[in-house]
């Protein structure tokens, strides 16, 4: 199981994938607002989603768990 963790705090501003989504490495997960910038988080390799514990607009701490993927 790989997590996949906000690097800063930021905003969810968008969530690109669903539990259940097979992904790519460098896939978009995740769209997180900080300071007025939008940064796509990618997955840093292929496998299933297993778990998204954030909802859009929730705010994250640096460290929080965007996403988890099964590979």
């Amino acid at each position: 199981m790989t997590d996949v963790k906000a690097e800063w705090p930021g905003v969810v501003s968008e969530i690109k994938v669903s539990v259940g989504d097979s992904v790519s490495q460098d896939d978009e997960l995740v769209i997180l607002e900080s300071m007025k910038m939008l940064t796509p988080i990618l997955s840093p390799a292929s496998g299933t989603v297993s778990e998204l514990p954030i909802e859009q607009g929730q705010y994250v701490d640096e460290g929080a768990v965007l996403v988890r993927l099964d590979s």
